[in-house]
This record gives C-alpha cells, sequence and structure tokens, in this order.
C-alpha cells in the first residue's frame, strides 16, 4: 500500500498538489499516523518510513528543479542550533564506521534525523501556504482516523487493531484498551480549541476535540491524558478563554473533565492505580506500588545506566547497532515473542530510552537546545497558532515519558513546519495592523 501512496504523492506533485503530497509524505513517515505497521512485503521487504523519505527528497529535487524560492522566518535562530547537532551526528557515523558498521546499518539507524535538517531547505522551494494547506488536511485526516479508531473499539471489532493490550483489574476484569491515539491528535485538540480554524463552526471544532479526547481516553495511557489535560487548560488560559480569577468556570469544566474520565470503569480503576503508585514513589516506604511509570523509570535507568559506564557510549551513543545484532543486556523491556528475550533497543515504552541509547547523553542535550529554541521562539507568538504550537512543545516533552513520537526526526520535521508557520501568521498579523 506504501508503495500506492508514494505514487500517488508523485503524480500530486506533478499536477500542483503539493500539499497532499506533503499530506502522504507525513502519512508515510509515521506508519500512516500510527495507524498501520512500519513494515511492507510488497515486491520486497522494507519499511512504509522508507517510502515517505523517499517521497520527501523527491519532492525536495522536485523544488530545485523548479528554482523557487521562498523567505522564511526565524530560519537563523534555529540555525545554530540545526548545525551542532549537525555536526554531532556526523561525528557520531565516523566513529561508528570506524567500529566496522556497515553504511547501510548506519543509514538505517540515523537516516530519519535527515528529516530535520532538510525541513527548512524543502520550506525554501514551497510557499508556506502549501504547509499550512497540509496541516490542515492532516488535521480532517486524523479526525476520520479518529472515528474509525473509536468505531473499532467501542464496537469490539478490533480490524483496524487486533492486540490493543488488556488491562487487567485487581478485581480481575480485563479491560480492552483503545488503539494509540493518532500521530499529532494532542496538537490538533490544541489547535481547535485555540479557535485557529474560524471557517469551522464552534459546534464542529467541540465535536472535533471531543472524538480527538476520547480517542485518549479509550487508549487509557494515563500520562497521557493527565498531560493533554493540562495542556486543554494551559490553551484555554493563554487564549483567554479563561482567567485565574474565575474559578467558578474552572470548577465546572474540572468537575466535567473528570466526570468523562471517571466513566470509563477501566480508565477508573487505572487512574486509582496510578495515584497509589505515584504516592508509593514519593513516600519514603520500601515497598513501592509497581505500575507502567515505574516500569518506564526503571528501563530509562537502566539504559542511562549502561551507556554512562563508558566515555564514548555516553558521549555518542551506542551507534547503529540493531536489536537483533544486540546481546542480551537489558532485564527490563517488554518481552519479545519473535526474538525470546526482553526488547533491548527498539523500545516504543519512552522516548528518553531511544534517544539516550543511540544519541548519547551529548547528543540528547544538544537536541534539548533545539527544543529549548523551539521553545522561546514560539513563546513570541501572539497568533493562535503559535500559542498552540507553544503549548504542544510542552506537552510533547510530558508526552514523551509514555511514547516514542519526541525521539523521531518525524516529529521535529513537524514542529519547524508548525513554527515557519506560526511566524507566517504574526506577520501576516502584523501587517494587518499596519
Amino acid at each position: 500500500m506504501d508503495i500506492a501512496f508514494f505514487l500517488l504523492g508523485v503524480i500530486c506533485l506533478h499536477y500542483n498538489k503539493p500539499a497532499l503530497t506533503f499530506t502522504i509524505f507525513m502519512g508515510l513517515s509515521t506508519s500512516y499516523f500510527q495507524m498501520g505497521t512500519n513494515s511492507s512485503d510488497f515486491i520486497i521487504s522494507h519499511n512504509v518510513h522508507d517510502s515517505g523519505m523517499l517521497l520527501f527528497f523527491y519532492m525536495y529535487f522536485y523544488g530545485i528543479w523548479n528554482k523557487q524560492r521562498y523567505p522564511l522566518p526565524v530560519s537563523r535562530q534555529l540555525y545554530w542550533a540545526l548545525f551542532m547537532f549537525g555536526l554531532f551526528l556526523i561525528l557520531a557515523i565516523l566513529y561508528d564506521y570506524a567500529r566496522g558498521r556497515t553504511i547501510v546499518s548506519i543509514l538505517q539507524s540515523y537516516r530519519h534525523w535527515l528529516l530535520l535538517f532538510f525541513a527548512m531547505p524543502l520550506m525554501r522551494l514551497y510557499p508556506i501556504s502549501i504547509f499550512e494547506k497540509s496541516v490542515k488536511q492532516i488535521m480532517y485526516i486524523s479526525v476520520f482516523a479518529t472515528v474509525l479508531i473509536l468505531i473499532d473499539h467501542y464496537a469490539g471489532t478490533r480490524i483496524l487493531h487486533e492486540d490493543t493490550g488488556v488491562f487487567l483489574s485487581k478485581r480481575g476484569i480485563a479491560y480492552k484498551r483503545g488503539a494509540i491515539p493518532t500521530t499529532y491528535c494532542i496538537f490538533y485538540i490544541f489547535l481547535l480549541l485555540a479557535d485557529y480554524y474560524k471557517g469551522l463552526s464552534p459546534k464542529l471544532k467541540y465535536l472535533f476535540v471531543g472524538l480527538l479526547f476520547l480517542s485518549i481516553v479509550a487508549s487509557m495511557i494515563r500520562s497521557q491524558l493527565f498531560s493533554v489535560l493540562l495542556g486543554i487548560f494551559f490553551v484555554l488560559y493563554i487564549t483567554r478563554k479563561i482567567r485565574l480569577g474565575n474559578l467558578g468556570t474552572i470548577l465546572i469544566g474540572t468537575v466535567l473533565m473528570v466526570g468523562v474520565v471517571l466513566s470509563d470503569s477501566g480508565l477508573r480503576e487505572r487512574v486509582l492505580l496510578g495515584w497509589k503508585e505515584v504516592h508509593s514513589l514519593s513516600s519514603s516506604s520500601p515497598k513501592k506500588e509497581k505500575g507502567n511509570m515505574s516500569f518506564r523509570l526503571d528501563l530509562l535507568k537502566e539504559r542511562c545506566d549502561y551507556v554512562t559506564a563508558r566515555c564514548d557510549r555516553a558521549l555518542l551513543g551506542i551507534g547503529s547497532i540493531r536489536e537483533k545484532e544486540f546481546p542480551t543486556t537489558f532485564k527490563v523491556g517488554l518481552y519479545n515473542a519473535r526474538m525470546g528475550r526482553s526488547t533491548q533497543l527498539d523500545t516504543s515504552d519512552i522516548a528518553w530510552a531511544l534517544l539516550v541509547l543511540r544519541l548519547g547523553i551529548l547528543g540528547t542535550l544538544i537536541l534539548m537546545v533545539i527544543w529549548i529554541k523551539m521553545i522561546s521562539l514560539s513563546s513570541r507568538c501572539s497568533a493562535s497558532f503559535g500559542k498552540a504550537v507553544y503549548v504542544y512543545l510542552y506537552i510533547s516533552f510530558l508526552v514523551s515519558f509514555c511514547g516514542p513520537n519526541f525521539s523521531q526526526g518525524s516529529y521535529w520535521l513537524f514542529m519547524v513546519v508548525l513554527l515557519m508557520i506560526s511566524y507566517r501568521q504574526e506577520y501576516d498579523k502584523e501587517r494587518v495592523a499596519e
């Protein structure tokens, strides 16, 4: 299927539909916005992400061939942080190659970071309005995909995701968890609440927000749920929809949200278990309540201890070694039945384990400098789009403790695109004011 989407993206580009081409690329680079698998056996066995990379560079070289150039706002402010990360990756690749790693394995490991470096060069080749249109297309796709996910979950068909996991309560009741929400579900909740899309009626906006939020509730990922609730409050506050002085509105809204969350018996029990886990971790008692967050923190600690045990690993990470080549070193991890052991490297539980392993402490710190720079730039935006991006950057950090998106190049490319759109909106707002 990915080959068909790749060809459709190429056709759209030649028929002057670059926004749709970029939307298709984003879908391929995120495994169909997390609705599908990254593996494809069409013609030859390959990753769906690779088809996305090919489409990305086809779009890039097609833009060069057209010989059009467009100015980019705030590109200089990001330049040095990206330059430092680029130098780090070159050093890590050269060191990896010197240790005997093949070019193929190196490319497989580091290729997704190319998206971050080519984000601004690509955006110089097309008007920013093209990417703005693509962001809107992805919103409609995300909402449509969410509807399918919710029907699949509550109807019990399990067509889209056969095994999304089971939460077994202490009373012995098994609750089926919903599928993981679409990749940019959280961002669109914030963007819709910030009233960016003026053409949408209020009823439709809140319907979209409700559907997207319900998919987060159904997934029963507690850390993500509470991060989103915090983000919603933050967005409503900075867009002046609620004020700290209006305590009545805040309390009513809080009670309604808590009511929606706790109306699901499975999620209610998970929330209570989560509260016990947090209380246990913060107490001095030697007997700790073990749960998902404890598991993720133990997993991260074990990887950090391994990386910091040697200077070269602390600086540059473990390199491009693949999961099947890595010796059984870590005890903490989800069991991989095919490998007959705990997953060593390719964990999807916490982004920081992936970052520390692959980039080391130094690479992770440089990446955090880029994140801080993006926070700083987006904080200066007064337009609604920029405010949503600002909140999303903060909440992405919190969600990185319960998912892998923060460690993927496609996430960082998307953030560069959002930041450029934010400043374009800002300049348009200033021009109208003049």
